[in-house]
This record gives C-alpha cells, sequence and structure tokens, in this order.
C-alpha cells in the first residue's frame, strides 16, 4: 500500500524568454519567494545590452522547505525538477505540474504518446496547473477558460513581500493536488 517513490516529480515551465516564471528564476521564486524579473536577469544594467545566457541549465532541482507543512500531506515527495523543454520528460507520468503562459502553443509536444493531442480542458485534470501574471496588467484570458491557478507577480519593490504568499500558495495547491491524484497519492514511503 505504502510506496517510496523511484522518480523525482516533473514540473514543467514555459521556454519563452518572456515568460514571468522560466528556468532562470523559479528557484528563487519556490524556494524563498523571491521574484525576480527575467528581463533584469539579462540586460546589463550598465550599458543596456540584452545578453540571453547561453548557460541555460536543463533541468532545476526545487525543493518546498518551510512553504511545506509536513504535518499536514502523507505524500512523500520533497523534491522536484523544474525542466522547459517536453524532450526533457523520458516518462510523463511522472510530470504532476506546469506554470503556464496562456499560449496553447506552449503544449507542442506533450503527451507525446498519445493517440492525439491532449485537449486543455483534459490537461489540467492530470497536471496541477498555474498561471502567473503581472497584477499591473489586465488578467490573462486563459485564467477564465483554463482550470489553472493564478499566481499575481509584481515588479513594484514595496510589495515584494506578496510572492513569498504566492511561493506558499503555490506548494499548497501542488501538494493537495498531489494527494488526491491518482498515480502521486501512492508514494507515501520518504525517500531517505
Amino acid at each position: 500500500k505504502h510506496r517510496q517513490p523511484d522518480f523525482i516529480p516533473t514540473i514543467l515551465v514555459p521556454a519563452s524568454v518572456s515568460s514571468l516564471l522560466q528556468l532562470f528564476n523559479i528557484r528563487e521564486f519556490l524556494e524563498r519567494g523571491v521574484y525576480i524579473d527575467p528581463p533584469t536577469l539579462f540586460v546589463d544594467e550598465e550599458t543596456g545590452a540584452v545578453n540571453v545566457q547561453e548557460n541555460k541549465p536543463d533541468t532545476v532541482i526545487v525543493s518546498p522547505g518551510s512553504f511545506l507543512d509536513t504535518e499536514k500531506y502523507t505524500v512523500a515527495y520533497k523534491m522536484f525538477r523544474v525542466v522547459d523543454d517536453p524532450q526533457q520528460v523520458k516518462n510523463w507520468q511522472h510530470v504532476c505540474a506546469c506554470i503556464v503562459d496562456g499560449n496553447e502553443w506552449q503544449f507542442r509536444g506533450w503527451f507525446p504518446n498519445e493517440p492525439a493531442p491532449v485537449p486543455v480542458s483534459e490537461l489540467f485534470q492530470r497536471l496541477c496547473g498555474f498561471l502567473p501574471y503581472l497584477e499591473e496588467e489586465k488578467l490573462p484570458k486563459a485564467l477564465q477558460q483554463w482550470h489553472v491557478k493564478p499566481l499575481p507577480l509584481t515588479r513594484r519593490v514595496v510589495k515584494s513581500h506578496a510572492h513569498i504568499l504566492q511561493a506558499s500558495v503555490f506548494w499548497e495547491r501542488l501538494y493537495t493536488f498531489l494527494e488526491t491524484h491518482p498515480f502521486f497519492k501512492l508514494f507515501t514511503v520518504p525517500l531517505d
């Protein structure tokens, strides 16, 4: 009945450099509740030169750390693998969540072994979906159409503490999803 996972669950993020949450800033956000605006990662403040780093990692490993209330959940996951390329996914059964940017083309190449592309409506029954957006801008249309959790972010420094709350919301929603998911809920024995 109780099983130990022999895999690290996967979270997919957008590959676009204009996406609010991506491989370059996802660890800071999920582990510390710190949002780093992507343009600041790529633009040299002194020269204004754009430098999209060539040394983008293939994978980032994140863990909820103090955001996780271990008393509250029975599933055993303590680490998650974040990728932005669906071809990096060896086993789609291990994908538990995705961060989306509101564009359907982001889902191209997802679940490649299915006989037909998975409709977006069904996608968010299989995966826990999150849609980050800047609260200074208008709400993305996808928020009304897709079953995803909104993650309001801001560029305003005075409100930057709000990102800690959003990181907490992310982990809370993800673990609640894992607890009820037919596959992920089976693994309740932690890896040492």
